[in-house]
């Protein structure tokens, strides 16, 4: 049996069935995963109307297996053990437009080059990972990233951009429903800059 249909159901508590066509967004933060099985996978891809999937601090060291969620705009992996190698396994989410990959193990600019094929993402975040110390880090990346608005929580003007989910002024991420208490609207942000 998959893991995380186990942790959904332990979440659900009362005892009613789960149905995974019917959840928007799917919130697994601090959950103990690790890594996909072939069960998860299978289970995962149950959720086909899962538009964001928050997976941060849930130890997660394998993009394998990642399963194809057409719909995922939006996919945070903060607080993980994800190295950089693994991206090539979630280059298939056509729809992605928001990665959160903060408090990661990616190293170098050519484990990202696989997310070039992700035609949509407009909101890179690798912030505590080795690559932001590599000189010439933000330059390389909006060269990279052509079609990005947003890199580590700033636009190419270096001005903040604060995003629904994000860290609040305390420090606390405000993961539970996705929103926060900033009027700012990121996606109308990224609509107006592409045109």
């Amino acid at each position: 049996m998959s893991k995380i249909k186990e942790n959904i159901e332990k979440m659900a508590g009362d005892g009613s069935q789960i149905n995974p066509a019917e959840f928007d967004n799917l919130i697994l933060d601090d959950v103990n995963i690790d890594r996909f099985s072939p069960e998860d996978k299978a289970y995962l891809e149950l959720f086909t109307q899962a538009d964001m999937i928050g997976m941060n601090a849930t130890k997660l060291n394998s993009l394998e297996n990642f399963p194809n969620m057409p719909k995922v705009y939006r996919l945070e992996l903060n607080e993980n053990n994800i190295k950089g190698e693994d991206l090539v396994n979630i280059k298939h989410l056509a729809a992605l437009s928001v990665l959160k990959l903060a408090n990661n193990k990616i190293t170098a600019f050519e484990q990202l080059a696989c997310l070039k094929e992700i035609p949509n993402l407009m909101n890179l975040d690798l912030e505590g990972n080795d690559i932001t110390k590599l000189e010439g880090y933000t330059a390389k990346m909006w060269e990279m990233f052509p079609n990005l608005a947003i890199l580590d929580g700033k636009n190419k003007e270096g001005e903040e951009i604060m995003s629904e989910g994000s860290d609040d002024e305390e420090g606390e991420y405000d993961g539970e429903d996705g929103e926060d208490d900033d009027d700012f609207d990121q996606q109308e942000y990224i609509d107006k800059i592409s045109k």
